[in-house]
């Protein structure tokens, strides 16, 4: 009989330490928090064809089932090569983003890359001079600024009011012969401008010339007269830009023309 209640004893003693240690394995299971979300900051990037994420810049913020957050790393391996696969091309992307189970989305802008800038080793001014009557502002429209960058390549953009300083084009208002700075990627050139009385008339020394078809005008041979507002006169050379482009252009077909002699705006 008392083997009988020894045996009995046993079996609930282990009976009540299997029970308690079940409790114990359940409480802690209960205990362990779920992800409810997950979130990325910032949710949106730009960057350049060629150029990787740079996955330490972002931080994944993870949302747990009781409301406490934590926050996490991301890494490339949260990512699909599919989706990484296209930020090798411009375009605007959204990419899926995995943690444990759970997924955001992280847009990503990808631009064309942009070139390097090049150095600029000097300038110049095309034409170099300019001749305008007193009253008169410059014609930047007629004047391009030559750029030339190491390794000797060359670029022609037009000339700004910005590229000269306000002092420089102060000294236009009076009749005279100016040097003007112009300034460009802090590099400089100049450009000679004539500042001369209001022209009241121009007049030609030939008023008639005979040439064979293909050939062009004898522009030393010919002068042009002009008379200012203040009766005096000066004599200056005949050259191509005095001329419309259509006019020089019919010298290649056989006929009598008259042709416009422009010198400021007479």
């Amino acid at each position: 009989m008392k083997v009988k209640k020894a045996l009995l004893s046993l079996i609930v003693s282990l009976f009540a330490f299997c029970s308690l240690f079940a409790f114990a394995a359940c409480g802690e299971k209960d205990t362990q928090k779920k992800i409810e979300s997950i979130a990325i900051n910032p949710a949106t990037v730009t960057i350049e064809v060629g150029d990787e994420l740079s996955f330490g810049d972002f931080t994944l913020t993870v949302t747990y089932d009781d409301k406490s957050t934590d926050s996490v790393t991301l890494a490339e391996t949260m990512f699909s090569a599919e989706d990484l696969a296209k930020l090798d091309k411009a375009g605007t992307y959204t990419l899926t983003v995995m943690y444990q189970g759970k997924s955001t989305t992280l847009t990503v802008n990808v631009n064309e890359k942009t070139p390097a800038e090049k150095t600029v080793k000097s300038i110049a001014v095309s034409p170099a001079s300019a001749v305008i009557p007193v009253g008169s502002s410059l014609n930047f429209a007629a004047h391009k600024v030559i750029v030339t960058y190491e390794g000797d390549t060359t670029e022609e953009i037009a000339l700004t009011e910005s590229m000269i300083s306000a002092e420089d084009l102060a000294k236009l208002s009076a009749v005279g012969s100016y040097e003007l700075t112009v300034n460009y990627k802090e590099k400089t050139a100049v450009l000679a401008v004539e500042v001369t009385k209001e022209v009241a008339s121009i007049s030609l020394s030939k008023s008639s010339v005979t040439l064979a078809a293909g050939d062009s005008l004898p522009y030393s041979e010919i002068k042009v007269t002009v008379t200012y507002s203040d009766e005096s006169t000066a004599e200056v050379a005949l050259t191509e830009s005095m001329f419309a482009a259509a006019d020089l252009e019919k010298l290649n077909v056989v006929g009598n023309y008259e042709f416009t002699v422009t010198y400021l705006e007479k």
